[in-house]
């Protein structure tokens, strides 16, 4: 591990009630014991739990990657998962029949969703438009890990609801914008502007049960893509 325990500057990791601990002993398939002769202490059951640990750690984007490469590879990795559960969130919706279905919209007939020229808002990862109830649906997917600790539940909360880069705020601008440009999302849409009234609402998909919906209110309702059934029907 190291001869002087624990070394400057990561002295938080050594606090055993923190989680996802770089000096964590679960990291460590090889110890060096300080003495005057040093000893490196090992044990087979111990290094059978490192490997799948750091891989556990790798995949779910829990590792705090130092080199240029690592992040890279977590970064895309995590991208592809969160495309992926965008596209099955889609799908699922999809497959109920009668729904118009578009997936990462950022543009409504050339116009991007944005503050402004220099501000875009992103893209709506799953525009689900129901015209037998003059429906829009705009759908934010969240690919989430399970909060574990304290502190994962509390970047979770500030991730979702509490800050103003978080997710909620940001889809609610985004339904602010396709509320002011309906009439442009409908006719892009090939649907009848008059006819009756049409409504925009937002919602949140997330991967898993989380408890953190439950400590605020939300402007915007979340579910798990398991209760989009409920939503649509």
């Amino acid at each position: 591990l190291t001869t002087s325990f624990p070394p400057a500057g990561n002295e938080v990791d050594a606090y055993p009630w923190r989680f996802n601990r770089e000096l964590s002993y679960v990291r460590r398939s090889l110890l060096i014991r300080g003495t005057d002769d040093e000893v490196v202490v090992w044990g087979m059951r111990h290094l059978d739990r490192v490997g799948p640990n750091l891989l556990n750690l790798i995949q779910s984007g829990r590792l705090k990657a130092k080199s240029p490469e690592m992040r890279s590879y977590i970064g895309s990795m995590r991208s592809k998962e969160r495309e992926a559960f965008n596209d099955e969130v889609a799908n699922t919706f999809a497959s109920m029949g009668e729904l118009i279905v578009r997936r990462r919209v950022d543009r409504i007939v050339g116009e991007r969703i944005e503050r402004s020229a220099a501000e875009p808002l992103g893209d709506v990862d799953v525009l689900v438009v129901d015209t037998r109830r003059r429906r829009v649906l705009a759908v934010e997917t969240k690919d989430f890990e399970q909060a574990r600790t304290p502190v994962e539940l509390s970047n979770e909360l500030k991730k979702l609801f509490d800050e103003e880069d978080s997710a909620v705020h940001h889809h609610s601008e985004r339904i602010d914008w396709l509320r002011d440009h309906l009439d442009r999302l409908l006719r892009w849409l090939g649907l009848e502007v008059r006819g009756g009234k049409w409504r925009v609402e937002g919602l949140i998909v997330v991967s898993r049960p989380l408890v953190t919906p439950y400590f605020t209110e939300s402007p915007l309702r979340v579910v798990t893509i398991e209760e989009l059934g409920n939503v649509a029907g």
